[in-house]
């Protein structure tokens, strides 16, 4: 039995049949389940930043001129990415991180970051080396490949992957930003919209279950009578509301209060099951999984840029949107067009721009030729998970000639290439590259 299920087990056992059991009790029941106070960390959104602006910097004329600046500036340095698997906005970072890697800046100031280095060993995990690379190695598998958009399907699903690592300790945050909401559309319309999407997905059988445990909650529990306490209550809510005290409206308001109180009740079992349970690690395993192509929200592009020491100024239709106070080592600056993300140059430099847009197509679709190796315009209705194993296969075809090279003079490499054989073949560290080319490996 899965977790989820044996999870949900425990909550129909232990919550919901005594609730339907005791209906009568929970509903007569006056005392009102007192209303959590919001904590200073509840109140925390994703990406924590203070949004606030100066009251002059709040007027008409000054935001009109902000933008006006804005757009002046970007369309001179503004580049493209391609939307293949929805990872356009990571692909912005993609290039801001290879900027880093060509001017050499990134080895020399991250090269022993924690952050850093956890980027590294999931980009190992991602494409099953069996050693860990170095940023110069990352530099010089992207450097070999000529479109920009080849280099957004190498590096930008490692972001993906390591994204859901990122965002591991936010699961309470996240529940106040987005899961609350989608479970309580779910009870309450059997419905999700396209954000709460890859929650549903991610936990679609409990969902499902939950809903079913509220419908029959919400139907038996208007079969009883009204007792006098909900009949004060009700009153006293009207005549604070100014309503007519009508019989109509008195049990109207008794059965919203009713409903109220399941759907609460509902609730608190599915925020125990999103964060003490395996709801948002489901949701994480979902989104970091690229053959899902979930669209990465400007709040997770963000956290994830704070992980990194970048500040990222995000724009909606050229207005700025949160802008992150404080000192960053490196700044992005991106832009959402409501369904795509571009990016500015980051030396603003327009020659740079121009060399980088010459491989985009003018349409996602189009009929126009694409350079490029991999062929990430392709139609929407191609094998995707094909194409990521092509790219898999190559970055570790390139990732495992380099490390033969090294293997000649380096024994650590070369024990870590002989134990990640399938056949558990030792050798002599003596051994060259040829010998080991000899023992036919699989990685996989």
């Amino acid at each position: 039995m899965s977790d989820m299920s044996t999870f949900f087990g425990k909550i129909l056992n232990g919550y919901i049949n005594p609730l339907l059991n005791q209906i009568s009790d929970l509903v007569t029941s006056a005392e009102e389940a007192p209303t959590q106070q919001k904590t200073e960390s509840n109140k925390r959104k994703i990406s924590e930043i203070d949004t606030s602006e100066t009251e002059q910097d709040q007027t008409p004329q000054n935001k009109r001129m902000k933008v006006n600046d804005n757009r002046l500036q970007d369309v001179e340095v503004r580049c493209k990415t391609s939307s293949w698997q929805n990872n356009c906005s990571l692909n912005c970072l993609t290039h801001l991180l290879f900027s880093k890697l060509e001017n050499n800046e990134l080895q020399r100031i991250f090269s022993h970051h924690r952050a850093y280095q956890a980027l590294l060993q999931t980009f190992q995990e991602y494409y099953a080396l069996p050693v860990l690379p170095t940023w110069d190695e990352v530099k010089n598998l992207l450097t070999a490949l000529e479109a920009p958009h080849d280099r957004e399907a190498v590096f930008a699903p490692v972001l993906r992957k390591h994204l859901g690592k990122v965002m591991l300790n936010q699961a309470e945050n996240f529940w106040d930003v987005e899961g609350s909401a989608a479970f309580s559309e779910y009870l309450s319309s059997g419905e999700v919209n396209d954000i709460a999407e890859p929650i549903f997905s991610a936990n679609k059988a409990f969902f499902i279950e939950l809903k079913q445990g509220y419908d029959q909650a919400a139907t038996s529990i208007n079969t009883i009578l009204f007792t006098d306490d909900e009949v004060e209550k009700a009153l006293e809510q009207m005549e604070l509301n100014k309503k007519e005290l009508t019989e109509e409206n008195i049990a109207g308001q008794i059965k919203f209060n009713r409903q109220n109180k399941i759907e609460a009740f509902y609730k608190g079992i599915a925020k125990d099951y999103w964060i003490i349970g395996v709801g948002y690690q489901n949701y994480l395993d979902y989104v970091s999984d690229l053959n899902n192509a979930v669209m990465v929200s400007a709040d997770q592009l963000q956290l994830f840029c704070q992980h990194l020491d970048i500040k990222a100024e995000i724009y909606v239709h050229d207005i700025p949107q949160n802008m992150p106070e404080g000192n960053f080592t490196w700044t992005i600056k991106v832009h959402n067009t409501g369904v795509h993300w571009e990016y500015q140059e980051p030396d603003l430099d327009v020659e740079k721009k121009e060399a980088h847009n010459q491989y985009y197509p003018t349409e996602f679709y189009g009929t126009e030729p694409v350079f490029g190796q991999f062929k990430t315009y392709a139609h929407p209705e191609d094998d995707q998970s094909k194409k990521i194993k092509i790219i898999k296969d190559y970055v570790f075809s390139e990732m495992q000639g380099k490390m033969l090279i090294q293997a000649d003079s380096d024994p650590v490499i070369f024990s870590a290439l002989i134990h990640h054989t399938n056949n558990g073949v030792s050798t002599s560290p003596d051994s060259t590259s040829e010998n080991i080319k000899k023992e036919q490996f699989n990685f996989f």
